[in-house]
């Protein structure tokens, strides 16, 4: 019963809209009757009655959208990112192309509070690896006075607009009580906070990065490079001393990314839209230098055409120019600078 009289609205607004189209226009009383008929009780939304106030006698029964909590809501969420691991493991070059890729691919206002600039600016004169000795109380005072400071710069970026907005605590946070001392002190905010370690076993790939960034440095700068090279071993040891790598028994409430030489990625207990996406572009990033080769496609039959857009065969010129780039993949691409075979990845497309 109800779909036949489903049927004659229906009817009704079709004869409007031919009646109106014959006439060359449509009244605006008659769009708002035809309008009317074809959708006589719209859906509203959730506590938008007439009265939709407190106490008011329609006023709708609200939604709750956030039923999953609102540490899990948007991708306008505000994010804290934490850095961990030992020194010469890439946390900064990790810092720096995630605070790139979030501020050029998603228009996100991100910022990266080094400690290590901190202390810098606090303690000017040289710091030998002694001076991170966790014996030594007096440089443990100016550690941790820089780190509070770096910190409360962090809190009043994140708490300074109502936005979406990434800070990244770029530290070595490798003990289990400076993370959750981290925690402690963004607990009251309305911010996600997830830690990320780097681990690197590589040896030599650790000593490529001591030389290749640490030397030329502010910490030394101007200086002996192999006497740096000894200086900054010893900083790494008086860090391995006491490093904990996080332990998903003990920290398994919060939430965290572990990196182990860009090759094996463990996840804990980390959601959300920004967050899936630091996750992927995480797991896209190396911290070795990468060659590309960019080439187009053979001569298509429409490029001898000057036709635009399709998918036509090659000509024969395309053809051999197919072949030749196979052979400079084999001969180039997939060999290294002292012409040792490496694996190789060829995409192609017209």
């Amino acid at each position: 019963m109800h779909e036949g009289k489903d049927k004659k609205q229906l009817e009704e607004v079709y004869r409007l809209q031919a009646e109106a189209e014959q006439r060359g226009r449509l009244s605006a009383a008659e769009a708002e009757r035809a309008g009317e008929r074809s959708n006589p009780m719209p859906q509203k939304a959730p506590g938008a009655g007439r009265n939709a106030r407190p106490g008011g006698a329609e006023a709708d029964n609200p939604v709750l959208l956030d039923v999953a909590g609102d540490q899990f809501s948007t991708n306008a969420d505000k994010v804290a990112l934490i850095m961990v691991g030992l020194p010469a493991r890439g946390k900064t070059h990790v810092s720096r192309r995630l605070a790139r890729y979030l501020n050029f691919f998603h228009s996100i206002s991100v910022k990266v509070f080094n400690v290590g600039d901190y202390r810098r600016k606090l303690v000017k004169d040289e710091m030998p690896a002694s001076f991170f000795d966790h014996g030594n109380e007096d440089a443990v005072k100016l550690r941790k006075q820089c780190s509070e400071a770096a910190m409360e710069d962090m809190t009043a970026y994140l708490t300074a607009e109502n936005d979406g907005r990434v800070a990244v605590y770029d530290a070595t946070n490798t003990t289990m009580e400076r993370r959750r001392w981290v925690a402690e002190q963004l607990a009251g905010l309305a911010v996600k906070v997830i830690f990320i370690e780097v681990i690197c076993a590589d040896e030599k790939l650790i000593e490529e990065n001591i030389r290749a960034v640490k030397l030329n440095g502010p910490d030394y700068e101007g200086k002996d490079s192999d006497e740096c090279v000894r200086d900054f071993r010893q900083r790494i040891k008086e860090y391995e001393d006491v490093y904990e790598t996080i332990d998903c028994d003990s920290e398994g409430d919060l939430s965290w990314i572990k990196i182990q030489d860009c090759r094996r990625y463990t996840i804990n207990n980390v959601r959300g839209y920004l967050p899936g996406k630091i996750i992927q572009f995480l797991m896209c990033l190396h911290t070795t230098k990468k060659r590309f080769f960019i080439s187009r496609h053979g001569q298509s039959a429409y490029n001898a055409s000057g036709k635009i857009g399709g998918d036509s065969d090659l000509t024969p010129e395309g053809d051999a120019y197919a072949q030749r780039l196979a052979e400079f993949t084999e001969q180039v691409c997939a060999r290294t600078r002292t012409r040792a075979r490496t694996r190789a990845r060829a995409l192609t497309r017209t």
